[in-house]
């Protein structure tokens, strides 16, 4: 599946925009695309659905440093009533750099069968295609459903561990950053017509990112 996306403020490279603390503005680019492609959500899928897919538009706000907004898009199949299984697969160019993103995971409901309250989350993410950097990323995380009238809305917590391979010419950035984040989240959707409509806030120690989806599900 592939998408290209024209933001041309969005840039992969450690030479860009940085006033000689390359170091930094390394680490602030690899620990931005870990949240991004490592960003997961809840999926509360209905009885009779089989599949359910979702884009997500992700905007993140750091005290300082490096800034990144891109969306991404998610499938999901249901294995058995407490079971989904999700993956990511896309790719896109931009400022001449093609990332190539694979990667998947499970949602495991738990608790009653019926009406699941609590759903554990794990995802393993692959990122390549870029100049500078290649990098995988595995999240681990708990959310808890409530629903009030027609909105779901669950609080989670979890980590986000990353690892990433480096190969830029400036010898002052490592060859191999590897780092865990952790983060708590807050997640709604509710359906409009055919659809979901979903809002999320992930909060970590120095970063909080905005999710806005869209959502609909299969049978």
């Amino acid at each position: 599946m592939g998408f290209l996306f024209g933001q041309s403020n969005i840039d992969f490279r450690f030479d860009t925009y940085v006033d000689g603390d390359f170091v930094t503005h390394a680490d602030n680019i690899i620990e931005s695309t870990a949240m991004w492609i490592g960003n997961s959500a809840p999926v509360w899928m209905e009885e009779n659905q089989r599949f359910y897919g979702r884009i997500t538009g992700i905007q993140q706000n750091k005290i300082t440093g490096y800034q990144l907004s891109l969306p991404h898009f998610s499938a999901f199949v249901k294995a058995s009533k407490n079971l989904v299984l999700s993956l990511k697969v896309m790719g896109f160019s931009i400022n001449e750099d093609s990332p190539q993103i694979l990667g998947g995971g499970i949602r495991l409901n738990l608790g009653d069968k019926e009406n699941p309250k609590w759903q554990f989350i794990a995802e393993r993410i692959h990122i390549s295609g870029l100049r500078d950097f290649r990098l995988n990323t595995t999240s681990l995380s708990f959310a808890r459903k409530f629903i009030f009238w027609n909105i779901t809305s669950s609080f989670g917590f979890g980590v986000n561990a990353y690892k990433a391979s480096t190969f830029s010419q400036i010898e002052a950035i490592p060859k191999n950053i590897n780092k865990e984040i952790n983060f708590i989240s807050l997640h709604s959707t509710f359906p409009i017509r055919y659809f979901e409509i979903g809002f999320g806030l992930k909060l970590y120690t120095h970063v909080s990112t905005i999710q806005f989806s869209l959502a609909k599900g299969f049978r």
